[in-house]
């Protein structure tokens, strides 16, 4: 692979890892939320 198919896919990676930390803080804040009012 080319170097820039490798750095695609590494931030392929990243965004997906991000994306799910996002998701789960979304949930967390939502639970929390709830919680509180």
């Amino acid at each position: 692979m080319k170097p820039e198919q490798l750095e695609i896919e590494r931030l392929r990676k990243e965004v997906a890892k991000l994306k799910a930390e996002r998701d789960i803080l979304k949930k967390a804040a939502a639970y929390f939320a709830k919680d509180v009012i």
